[in-house]
Formats: structure tokens, sequence, C-alpha cells
């Protein structure tokens, strides 16, 4: 099958050849005018040869009106070539248009439908044929709207379809609408609407394009569940997220009292602990002196700064283990209380006797992580004793 540039090509030299005929059979008429005017001269007019009035011996007057009668014959052969050689251009173009038209209506995507003025189909292209399932010889002369149209459609088309055939106007023309539609198969689906209007010898045609939109409303339905979805995340997030923050809040408060009550007890103990007059201090497991009171650092005749974090037996007697029999070291290990006397070098270098207590504290595990220490001065308790022990010798 011929392209269809072989096809204009092939019309083109067609037309050429038109003109060619008409303008040479122009000048022959022109010819035959010259010869029969000859042989009427001939016969009728002159007595001369039919050789000299055909071509040697021609009268002016007659060598004129022939000459003019060729240029006439010649020249309306080229107006008449131009005639035609016209209007096989225009319906060359007519013709091109039309293909490159059917050319566009069967390549379109969308369904391209044309009614006339009682709203029968009288243009069905393949794309409408894929969307609706009948063929376009099921559909051509068919009323649309009964093709088409769902049932319960049909009393507004009715009334709006009066309207097209008086006005070529209505509710769809000049808009692009979301409708639904009916397969052959009976489905219904939904449809985009373009709607154009045309009048034709007096009568109102139209013609819409209709695109499937299944896809993109599916899509769209999906989009919007999807963002419901994201919606009741969102909120549910939201809502943990404030009963989180309600939780935080709550512990925060929480905290904050403990520590309040915490610094509040630091400071109740700290006031009891300054208020010993005894000498006192807390060990913990490394040893280390943590806590110590003034009574404790004048026995020791040390400042309390030389005393915290420092292991009790380095400080104190300059060793560089714990000292043998010591009450700490007892109470960590049985995690008993424990207690011992001992004599010490007191104030004027007098000698002077000191009871030590050890008390446990224990940790969330149930081991002992610092031991008390309380010192308390029995040098009188001592005297009595040996002054008890001399009479009673005595």
């Amino acid at each position: 099958m011929p392209s269809g540039k072989g096809k204009r090509q092939g019309n083109l030299v067609a037309v050429m050849k038109t003109e060619q005929k008409v303008i040479a059979g122009s000048i022959i008429f022109g010819l035959l005018n010259w010869v029969m005017d000859s042989v009427l001269d001939y016969f009728f007019f002159y007595e001369e040869s039919f050789l000299n009035l055909l071509i040697l011996d021609v009268p002016a007057n007659e060598m004129f009106l022939r000459s003019a009668s060729i240029l006439w014959f010649f020249m309306f052969g080229v107006f008449i070539s131009m005639v035609i050689s016209k209007r096989k251009r225009a319906e060359e173009s007519l013709a091109e248009g039309m293909e490159i038209l059917q050319t566009i209506t069967d390549t379109a995507r969308d369904a391209i439908i044309t009614i006339d003025h009682y709203g029968n189909i009288s243009f069905w292209n393949p794309a409408a044929e894929s969307v609706f399932g009948y063929k376009k010889e099921e559909a051509v002369g068919k009323e649309l709207h009964s093709l088409i149209v769902p049932y319960e459609y049909y009393e507004a088309y009715g009334a709006g379809f009066k309207g097209f055939r008086e006005t070529g106007k209505g509710p769809a023309v000049g808009k692009t609408l979301e409708l639904m539609a009916v397969r052959k198969n009976g489905t219904e689906f939904p449809v985009e609407l373009s709607l154009a209007t045309k009048r034709i010898k007096g009568r109102w045609h139209a013609t819409g394009i209709i695109r499937d939109i299944t896809g993109r409303k599916r899509a769209e339905e999906e989009l919007k569940a999807h963002r419901s979805r994201l919606s009741s995340m969102v909120e549910e997030r939201t809502a943990e997220l404030i009963a989180t923050n309600k939780e935080l809040e709550r512990e925060i408060a929480e905290r904050r009292a403990a520590e309040e009550a915490m610094q509040a007890s630091v400071r109740f103990f700290s006031m009891i602990f300054d208020s010993i007059r005894d000498p006192f201090n807390i060990i913990d497991s490394d040893y280390r002196i943590v806590r110590v009171n003034e009574a404790y650092a004048q026995l020791k005749w040390k400042k309390i700064e030389e005393l915290v974090g420092r292991r009790c037996y380095e400080v104190l007697h300059g060793r560089g283990i714990v000292c043998d029999g010591c009450v700490v070291e007892k109470t960590f290990n049985s995690g008993d209380p424990c207690a011992k006397d001992k004599q010490v070098l007191g104030e004027g270098g007098v000698d002077a006797w000191v009871e030590i207590y050890t008390y446990p504290i224990f940790d969330r595990d149930l081991k002992v992580s610092h031991v008390i220490e309380y010192v308390r001065d029995i040098t009188d308790r001592k005297k009595s004793e040996a002054e008890g022990k001399r009479l009673r010798g005595a």
C-alpha cells in the first residue's frame, strides 16, 4: 500500500498531466477552428486554393480573427486548467487534512465520538471500541446514550438533549465533567467527558472526548485511604507522645520531688551529723573517708579537708595496708556492728581511752557499701574501773 506522501506525489503528477491535456486540447481546438475557417472561406468566400487560404495567402482580417480565436482558446484552456488545478489541490489538501485527522483519531488513546442532531452516533474511533467494547459497526447509527449511559441517568440526559437540539447548549457543553458510563458487558466505570458542539446545515452536532479514569480514581481512592491511615497513625502517635510527655512530666515532677526530699534529707542528716559532739566519720569500701565531723578531725589532730577522700590507714597511721585488728574491716567482712576499746594520745600528750563502734550501711544488693565509725571518749570510765580494781585489791 503506498504511503501518504507517495499518494500525494502521485496526485500532483496527475494534476500536472490534466493541466497539460487541457492546454493542449485548447490549442488543438484553436487550430481546428483555423482549419474550419479556411474550409468555409474556400467553399463560400474566396476562389483561391485551399492551401493558400490555410497557410500561404491568408487575408489580414482572417489572420487576425484566426489568431484571436487560437489565443482565446489557449487562454480559456489555461483558465480551465487553473480551475482544475486549484480544485484538485483543494481536494488534495482536504484529503490530506482528513488523513491527518483520521490518523489522530485512530491513534488517540481517548474515545472520540460524534453524534448527530438526533443523538445517533456518526463517528466512533478505535479508542472508543477499546473503552466501551463495541465495534464501530455496532455503534455507528445507534442512539449514543442508550448504548453507553447508565439507565439511572436517562431522564437527566433526555432533558439536557432537548435543549441541545434547539440551542446547541447544555450542562456538559464546553466543560470537562466526571460521569459514569457503562461498557458492553454491563460494567459501570468513571469517565471524564469534554464536549463541543458544531452547527452543520442548520442542525447541531456534538463531539465528545471521553477518557476512562478508572485507574486515576483507583489511585485517588488509594491515596485517600493512605492519607486516612497516615492521619490515624499521626493521631495515634500524637496521643502516644502526649501520654509519654505527661508520663515524663510526672516522672520529672516525681524526680524533682525526690531530689528535693533527698536534699532535705541531706540537710537534715547534715544537721544531725554536725550536731554530734563525739568523733564520727563514714568510710567507703575502699577505706576512703567520705564524711567526717570536726570532733573526729580534732581527735586525729587533722583538718577535715585533710581527711576527706583519703584512705584511713594512710592518712591516720601512715600505712599502706589496713591496720591489724581493724573493726571497720570486720564490719565490711561480716556485715555486723563491731566495737573495741583503744588507748590513744589525747590533749597535752596524756593517754586517753576511746571506744570505737562500727555500723554497716548496705546497698541495694545487700552488700556493705559504707561503714559508720563512731568514737566515744571512755577515759573517765577506764579510770573509774582502775580505781575500783585498786580498792578491791586493798
